[in-house]
This record gives C-alpha cells, structure tokens and sequence, in this order.
C-alpha cells in the first residue's frame, strides 16, 4: 500500500475556492438555526415556508374582503406562479447553485486541475466575492433595486394583470389584499429574483477568472471538456430559473386571455425569447473556457497523435512483421488490449469539446421554456372539441367546420 503524504489532502482541500459558497450569510444561519430548532429542516425550508405565509396571508385578506372568486381564478393567475412556485423554484435555485460550484470547486483542486498561483488567485477572488454578496451594502442595493422597479417600471412592458398595480382594477388595487400583494408580496418576489441574478453574475465572474489561470487540464479525459465537465453540472442548475421564468410568463398569458383573445404567434415568440434567456444564462458563461479548452485539445491531438503512431509502429513490427512463430501468443496478448485503450484515449481527446456543453443541456433548455406554455392552447382549443374532431377523424365522420 502506499503511504499518503503528510498534509497532502489539506494542501488541496483547503482554501476559499475549494469551499467556494455564497450563501454563509448571517441570514442564511439564521434561517438554518430558526428552521432547525421549529422542524429540524434547513434554511431553504424556512424560505420557502416564508414565501408561502406571505401567500397565505394574501388569501386570507381576499377571503375576508370579498374577492376570493376574482383570486381563485385565472385572473390571478400570476399571481399564484410569482408566489407559489416561482419564488420557491428561485430560492431552490440558489441553493443547488451554490452547493453545485462548490462541488465543482472542490473537485478542481482536489484533482489538480487548479494549483499553485491559480489556487491562490481563486481562493483571494472567492474570498472577496462571498464577502461581497453577503455585504449590508449588496442587501440596501438590491432593496433600492426592489423599490425602483416598483416605481418606474413603465406597466405597458408588464404583461398580465397582477404584474404591476397600475394594471389592476380600482376596486382590487384600493383593497388591503391589493395593497399586501404590490407592497409586500411583489417585492419580496422580485428581491428574491434580483438577489439570484446577482449570484449568478458572481458565480459567473469566478469562471472567467477560472478561465483566465494555468489549469492543469487533462485532454483525454473521459468527460470530453478536459476535466471541466462539472461545471456544465452546475450551470444546469439554472435550468430551475427559466422553468420558473416560462411558468410566469405563461400564468401572465392566462390572466390576459381573460381580457382578450390569446394570440398564438405572442406565446411562441415568448417562448423562444425565454430559450434564448436559458441559453445565454446557462451556456453564455462556459464560453469563457473555450480557449483553455480549445488549447488543451490542441496539444492533446499532438501529443497522443505521436503517440498512438509511436505505439503502432512498435505494435505493426511485433505481430505483423515478425515471422509466424511470435503468432502463438497473439490470443490473449495485453498489447493488444493496450492498443485498444491507447485507441479509446485517443477518441476522447479527438472529440473533446472546445464547450463544456451537451446537445442534452439544449434540449432540456427549449423544454424548459416551452412545456409551460402548452396548457395555454387548451384555452384557444379546448380539450373536449381536441378529443371530439381526434374521434370524428379516426371514424370517418366529417368534423366540425
């Protein structure tokens, strides 16, 4: 067995970029303190419990005053998306985003792929960056952020009736439940959104500093990307945020079929705008290791072309070369074997990825942006006349005109 260095695994293990996370916050352990001493959950769970006591109450004022039929109906609509699934979706967002890149992190030192003076300039960089997101300064930003978008945001870019206060009715707006949700619900909502974009513009700036070190990558790694391969694991964690984007882009559609005839040609121009979003967000910032990857690729072909005819050349001279009597030990012979890895190591250098991104990642991103506007065709083209001209078709009776 061999013996492990002395202090080897606390040479790569320790630093600011192997424990690389946002959310260490005072907030964040209050929030698992709290959570833990209430229901021995975490401070996701309370987030989220918060985020539907907010709801809860919204309901409780629109039963109390008499709009409970308005709210419980596709009027209200967005307003059930923004605080039953997309604030819960964000926050659980952030969550396996952060624990994602500092898997990610971990993984990079642990296996050498950052070291010495990369290390050292990656673990002042994330040092800073988590200093910074979990700063007074960034919480009083993001909240003046809040209240200005409140306030300026021009309500003919706000599609659906519940996404501005100027877009809903007198008697709605005027109402405590109506105040509640525009000065309460709505910001909490859009700082729970702005503080994840900000995470991500942090998380995005380590990786181009990432990509701007000496990495050690290794070009026939069976992860096609040099070793990088986890970082594309922790950019599919955003595939969370733009299935939460679409659910509210389609619950704003559903509140404005209340008011006017759903428009086929604007959902899927929305639909494609958000898988343009999925695509910027998720694959944009892996561009930035294009060159290093690109660049291992290159000296990995050079390196393993010479090496593979170097290989072959030996081989050809031993079994084909020779005379019959080297043929008895051909069955069973490792060269052969070796050949056949040194054959597999070789493709894998030859279809590296100068992106860390699979043709899986994409389609999983258009899906995401398009399943949740399918329920809006129901609205246009209602289920029981889908089934009825389906059945007409398959007996041969002439369907409706």
């Amino acid at each position: 067995m061999t013996a492990r260095r002395p202090g080897r695994d606390a040479e790569h293990l320790d630093g600011a970029f192997a424990e690389f996370s946002l959310l260490r916050g005072r907030f964040n352990q209050f929030a698992a303190r709290t959570a833990h001493r209430l229901f021995g959950g975490g401070a996701l769970s309370f987030e989220i419990l918060l985020s539907g006591l907010l709801w809860l109450i919204l309901a409780a004022l629109v039963i109390l005053e008499g709009h409970h039929r308005k709210f419980f109906s596709l009027d209200a609509a967005a307003i059930h998306a923004r605080m039953l699934v997309a604030v819960p979706l964000f926050l659980w967002c952030s969550a396996l985003l952060d624990r994602a890149a500092r898997d990610a992190c971990a993984s990079l030192v642990k296996v050498g792929i950052v070291a010495g003076a990369a290390k050292d300039v990656l673990d002042r960089q994330a040092t800073r960056l988590a200093r910074l997101f979990n700063s007074a300064l960034l919480q009083v930003v993001l909240v003046v952020g809040v209240v200005a978008i409140g306030l300026l945001t021009p309500r003919d870019y706000l599609p659906g009736v519940s996404s501005f206060a100027g877009n809903m009715t007198d008697d709605v707006a005027g109402s405590l439940a109506g105040r509640w949700y525009v000065w309460v619900c709505l910001p909490v909502f859009r700082f729970v959104l702005l503080r994840l974009c900000v995470m991500f513009l942090l998380w995005t700036y380590l990786i181009w500093k990432l990509s701007r070190q000496r990495l050690h990558l290794v070009a026939s790694h069976p992860d096609r990307a040099g070793g990088l391969g986890l970082l594309e694991v922790a950019q599919t964690q955003l595939l969370i945020f733009v299935l939460a984007i679409a659910v509210i882009d389609a619950a704003a559609f559903a509140e404005m079929s209340r008011l006017s005839e759903l428009i086929e040609q604007d959902v899927y121009v929305h639909s494609f705008l958000i898988a343009l979003v999925g695509l910027a967000v998720i694959c944009g910032p892996l561009l930035f290791l294009s060159a290093p990857l690109f660049q291992c690729r290159r000296l990995g072909n050079i390196e393993f072309g010479a090496l593979a005819h170097e290989y072959s050349t030996l081989f050809r001279k031993r079994w084909i070369e020779t005379g019959s009597a080297e043929h008895d030990n051909l069955l069973g012979a490792s060269d052969i074997q070796s050949l056949a890895d040194l054959d597999g190591s070789y493709q894998n250098v030859r279809t590296m990825r100068v992106l860390p991104v699979t043709g899986t990642l994409v389609v999983v991103i258009l899906g995401c942006a398009a399943v949740p506007h399918l329920p809006l065709l129901l609205l246009k083209y209602p289920m029981t006349d889908l089934i009825s001209d389906l059945v007409q078709t398959m007996i041969g009776v002439e369907g409706r005109q």
